[in-house]
Parts: C-alpha cells; structure tokens; sequence
C-alpha cells in the first residue's frame, strides 16, 4: 500500500532525509529498516540513492527513482528533526537506533515489538 514516509539521518549538521512512496508502515519499511538497515554504513548506503518508490530487504531488491527511473536524485538536508506533516511516518536513525514519529506520536524507539504487532 501507498503509505508514504520519510527516511532520515542525523548528522553532525543536521538530517539528510528521503522520502519513500511504498507500505511506510510500521510492520513494512519500519521492519525492513531495523532488520536491514541496522548499521551507520548501511543507512549512509540507503540515503545515498535518493528517494525510493519502495525500500527492500537489500538495495539491489529496492525501487529508487534516480537509480531506476532516471529521475533526479533528491536528498533533503536540514538543520532540525522534520515533522510529520506531508507523511505518515518519519524514520530516524540516531546513535545507531532507528526512532520513528507520526502526526499522532512524539518521536519514540522503534521495537521489534512494534514491527511485529505494527503499533506503538
């Protein structure tokens, strides 16, 4: 399903962010994220595509749009946390955990807890 999110990293100046179109939620990309995507290098790898149609278990199984589509590659970079206005959910990585917040919850620690039952 169409659930839209975005994917952020915190670095020393800020976030690098992309946005991913396909099933952001919690029981989707959130499991995919903290399974697959677990390492700094590894979610440096993942933001370096740019945006994303649909973020799988690894890059080569994923659907970017510069990558596969020729479309512009877009990177957002920011000075502060984003906010959930434009997405469903927000993924962070942080210190090496992944934190998720939606237009209803304040920023929380994404669990296997979570991604298995798919709530907060």
């Amino acid at each position: 399903m169409s659930t839209h999110a975005k994917i952020s990293l915190k670095t020393e100046t800020g976030y690098k962010t992309i946005y991913n179109y396909f099933d952001g939620y919690l029981d989707g990309l959130g499991k995919t994220l903290l399974f697959s995507y677990n390492t700094q290098e590894k979610v440096e790898q993942l933001i370096s595509m740019g945006g994303a149609s649909a973020v799988e278990e690894t890059l080569d199984k994923s659907i970017f749009y510069h990558r596969d589509r020729g479309e512009d590659i877009e990177i957002e970079m920011s000075s502060f946390e984003l906010e959930s206005d434009m997405v469903d959910y927000i993924y962070m990585f942080e210190d090496g955990n992944w934190y998720v917040k939606t237009r209803r919850r304040q920023k929380t620690l994404l669990t296997e807890e979570m991604v298995r039952t798919g709530s907060f």
